[in-house]
């Protein structure tokens, strides 16, 4: 018998706390007690983030898990992105620099793209099979004086699954938000799940705490 392969979304409702794996091949829709949620897998990410919130009756909670199959980013490498940031804010005008971090071989590869650098924003050359960008679990842009924040454009581009992160006023105060991107839903997490941070890097998010 023909096995019948996995519709590229699922969509599932939670009659207990066992969800089984996901039904769909990019991601899955779960409605639970708390609301709708979204469930998505690759290679050393997965998550289930909740994206629309409501009480429904008769349904199992949903916990929401982001768990990295791997150990967290050493602070080692984010210091080094924030010297390369500080670096080519040190030019003139000041400019955004993009990152990528892959984990691979058994550990954290830093790589630096070929890239379209300008004062306000960055954006990489090279997005086609086999590129940095097709392998990184993290990227990472920087931001100079401006705080550490995602902006519209961000919002537009990131549409990918991943998770993203942006440094801000990085010659006096730095500081990181990181979140977690999937097919164009996003929630800013916790950068300590997933980043050792280094001294003097200050984490912005507060919010997301009940992540596994």
């Amino acid at each position: 018998m023909t096995r019948q392969p996995l519709p590229l979304v699922g969509y599932r409702f939670a009659q207990d706390s066992t969800l089984g794996p996901i039904s769909g091949q990019m991601y899955e829709y779960v409605v639970g007690a708390g609301g709708l949620y979204l469930r998505a897998r690759r290679r050393g990410l997965s998550v289930t983030m909740p994206i629309a919130g409501c009480e429904v009756r008769g349904l199992a909670a949903v916990r929401p898990v982001l768990e990295l199959d791997c150990p967290k980013v050493p602070a080692a490498l984010l210091a080094e992105i924030l010297r390369q940031s500080r670096a080519a804010a040190a030019s003139s005008p000041p400019l955004e620099r993009l990152f990528y971090l892959a984990w691979e071989g058994g550990g954290w590869s830093l790589e630096v793209p070929p890239q379209r650098q300008t004062e306000r924003e960055v954006e990489p050359l090279d997005t086609g099979p086999g590129s940095a960008y097709e392998r990184a679990l993290i990227e990472v842009h920087s931001h100079h004086r401006w705080e550490a924040r995602f902006s519209p454009k961000d919002d537009r581009d990131e549409s990918g699954f991943r998770l993203y992160a942006v440094l801000g006023r990085i010659n006096e105060r730095p500081e990181v938000r990181v979140r977690v991107g999937a097919f164009g839903y996003r929630q800013e997490i916790p950068a300590e799940l997933v980043l050792e941070m280094p001294d003097g890097i200050a984490d912005r998010v507060k919010a997301g705490r009940e992540y596994a």
